[in-house]
Formats: structure tokens, C-alpha cells, sequence
């Protein structure tokens, strides 16, 4: 399966036990999308909000195995995120998507990062 978009990702909180929630989050929601995409496409519509199965996003998350505490006990860890088959990746980057998820209920979280998509286009998150 081809990468339509790829993220560079940093999260940063101000505890390692709010990055690790942070982490177990992430993991629970593709567990879910998986789940959903293994029963077939109308879970995953009903999810985006679309009609059509091209439309459809896989997308996940693929961390690095260290966890970096700055002296300050500020925890990070970095990421590369990507979204398939949606030029607008809306779990990834859209108004509803799991960047915005993640800011929402996750406050006290830094996201920093890049994109690019296959058509050229590079962006901050």
C-alpha cells in the first residue's frame, strides 16, 4: 500500500506519564480503525463521514522506541504518521482529524511537525 501523506512528528508533554497515556491512546484508536477496517468499508465511512470507499483512510502511527526526558522532566518522543487513499487525510490532518483529537483532549501536548504529500505539497502540522 502506497503512503499518500507522511507526517514528521513531535509529541511533547510535561510528564513521561502523560506521554504514555498519550501512547496508549494512539495505540487503542488504530486498534479501533483497525477493527473497523477489517469488518469492511462502512464503518470506516460512517467514521470519515463519506460515501465513497475511495475515500477511505488507513492511517496510523509509528513511534520511535525511546522516550527522551529533558532535565526539566519534559518527556518526547517522535513519530512518523501516515494517511492512505484521501488526498485530505482527514484522520491525520483534517479539522476532525487525530492531530486535532489529540489537541483537544490532550491540552498540555506539543505536536511539532512536517508533512508532504505524493502531489508535492509539504506543509506544517
Amino acid at each position: 500500500m502506497s503512503n499518500d501523506t507522511d507526517f514528521k512528528l513531535e509529541f511533547s508533554c510535561p510528564s513521561r506519564e502523560q506521554l504514555e497515556h498519550l501512547l496508549w491512546y494512539l495505540n487503542f484508536k488504530k486498534e479501533r480503525c483497525d477493527r473497523w477496517q477489517r469488518r469492511g468499508y462502512d464503518g470506516l465511512r460512517a467514521r470519515v463521514g463519506t460515501k465513497s470507499n475511495a475515500a477511505v483512510v488507513a492511517w496510523g502511527f509509528s513511534l520511535e522506541d525511546e522516550i527522551k526526558v529533558s532535565s526539566s522532566g519534559r518527556a518526547t518522543i517522535k513519530a512518523t504518521a501516515w494517511a492512505n487513499q484521501n488526498s485530505r487525510n482527514v484522520h491525520i490532518s483534517g479539522e476532525n482529524g487525530e492531530i486535532a483529537d489529540l489537541r483537544e483532549r490532550f491540552t498540555f501536548l506539543t505536536i511539532d511537525g512536517t508533512y508532504k504529500d505524493e502531489y508535492g505539497n509539504r506543509g506544517d502540522v
